[in-house]
């Protein structure tokens, strides 16, 4: 994905930022609604999370492996 470094370099650090984002957003409404929606928000959470990491992060990053830096548990 991405054969330009800069384009991805961009595309990655968005990505990154709106996983930290989704992450955070699912602590964010513990306690503030239902069990059965909390469930629900954190399954769709987790779903596009794995989106981001799997349709996004990892194909960039296997093109431009030095990206790949800190991301490991990154919450930018």
């Amino acid at each position: 994905m991405f054969a330009d470094l800069d384009l991805a370099s961009e595309v990655h650090e968005k990505l990154l930022k709106a996983r930290a984002v989704l992450a955070n957003s699912v602590a964010s409404i513990k306690g503030r609604c239902s069990e059965e929606e909390y469930k629900a928000y954190r399954k769709m959470v987790g779903d596009a999370l794995g989106a981001i990491i799997i349709d996004g992060l990892t194909p960039i990053e296997e093109r431009h492996p030095s990206l790949k830096q800190n991301n490991a548990g990154a919450s930018s």
